[in-house]
């Protein structure tokens, strides 16, 4: 049960970029304080040739950290460009189906044009919940529940137009209704949990080998790899947390869009 929790509290960290690299940063400066006290215990400095090895050791795992550190920097970035791309693209896809459904018969647009304004308006409302998750929840589900009344709405219509227009429109209907599935993918596609615990793994082993090998505290030392290292892992779940950090994916295109489509009421 205890494992549990852990595991899940440390997994809710994870949306808390900033908090997590700030407790990485006292973690690690503490394995690297105790590596070193336990070096000035033990005295293993002062044999060469096992401070050589230890300095081996040593280096062998800062380059295995640089080496995961870089690939799950590429993992989150690639997942991060591809949550803007989305964003975009489904934004494209609204406002091409809104100016679609313009082509169609007067009486067919304003039904249409109602719903398509709530659905940008619950596009908006999902960015805003952030870590909310009830109301992340409830603005998902208003999208799901707006996308069957456009369908039911547009077969409703289909029965009496059979037009190429009316085609068209329900081509770029499909495609909206699609990239929210694909939205929603990209959201729940994280980083796995066992590669953050390999990287911290490796990590406190690493600073663990760095201060056994030090023969002297110097306070540079001591802040320059906890800093470094806590500050990149956090950039690295920034980039991964789609509801929450700094780097945030942006919603300014489907802000303009939801504030064309009301321009236009």
């Amino acid at each position: 049960m205890g494992t549990t929790r852990g595991i899940d509290s440390f997994v809710a960290l994870l949306d808390y970029p900033w908090l997590l690299g700030a407790g990485l940063f006292f973690l690690i400066f503490a394995v690297l304080e105790a590596g070193y006290r336990l070096a000035l215990r033990t005295r293993v400095n002062s044999d060469h040739e096992k401070h050589e090895q230890i300095l081996s050791i040593r280096d062998a795992l800062l380059v295995l950290l640089s080496f995961v550190l870089g690939f799950t920097f590429a993992m989150a970035l690639s997942r991060y460009d591809l949550r803007c791309d989305l964003i975009v693209n489904e934004a494209n896809a609204i406002s091409a189906t809104s100016l679609r459904v313009r082509m169609l018969q007067e009486v067919q647009q304003a039904e249409l044009l109602d719903l398509l304004r709530q659905y940008a308006d619950s596009r908006m409302e999902l960015y805003n919940a952030g870590l909310d998750a009830p109301r992340r929840q409830a603005a998902l589900d208003r999208a799901k529940q707006l996308q069957n009344q456009m369908w039911d709405t547009s077969v409703t219509i289909s029965q009496q137009d059979r037009s190429s227009v009316f085609a068209e429109f329900m081509h770029s209907l499909n495609e909206t209704i699609g990239l929210d599935v694909k939205r929603r993918a990209a959201m729940e596609n994280r980083i796995p949990l066992v590669i953050w615990c390999l990287i911290i793994f490796i990590a406190l082993l690493s600073v663990f080998a760095a201060g056994y090998s030090l023969h002297k505290r110097f306070w540079f030392a001591a802040v320059a790899l906890p800093l470094t290292l806590s500050v990149v892992i956090a950039m690295i779940a920034d980039l991964d947390a789609p509801s929450s950090g700094f780097t945030g994916t942006g919603h300014e295109t489907t802000l303009r869009l939801q504030q064309d489509l009301h321009r236009n009421h």
